[in-house]
């Protein structure tokens, strides 16, 4: 018995099975994990099924559910509002210490710093400026080193 087609899809024999019992466990699992992907199939083996195989529950979920959710949300809400105050009590700590007052002030400094940084970089290079040359022959001198080996 072929349980797909050339398509890939679950022919009719291997619906009929199913309905039937005449399947061992490896098919099974074939055809059920083919309906876990395939939209086609799944829906031609709902619309084979009889209305009478779903079953009502004998009581109703939906009040339990509802007041969970209810409560999740309720938590979601205190989560977000402590988080906010939690923010606005550091923020307003770090302002009233002052910590807002040096970035307001840091534009002033990195005005005076460029006439240092560029100090700083000449005097560096001329300092490597007169290693350069010699660098570069040590260097040469050992790749020629590693391509005589």
């Amino acid at each position: 018995m072929e349980l797909f087609d050339q398509n890939g899809h679950l022919t009719v024999e291997a619906f009929s099975a199913l309905d039937s019992d005449g399947l061992d466990e490896l098919s099974r699992l074939e055809i059920s994990e083919h309906l876990s992907f395939c939209d086609r199939c799944l829906d031609r083996y709902l619309a084979r099924l009889p209305d009478s195989t779903l079953e009502t529950p004998a009581h109703s979920c939906r009040a339990g559910l509802l007041q969970h959710i209810r409560r999740q949300a309720l938590r979601l809400l205190e989560n977000r509002v402590a988080a906010a105050a939690a923010a606005v009590v550091i923020v307003v700590s770090l302002w009233s210490g002052g910590a807002f007052g040096a970035l307001l002030s840091l534009p002033q400094k990195l005005t005076e710093l460029p006439g240092t940084v560029s100090q700083s970089i000449e005097t560096q290079q001329r300092e490597i400026k007169p290693s350069v040359p010699s660098f570069f022959s040590d260097f040469s001198t050992w790749i020629s080193g590693l391509v005589d080996e």
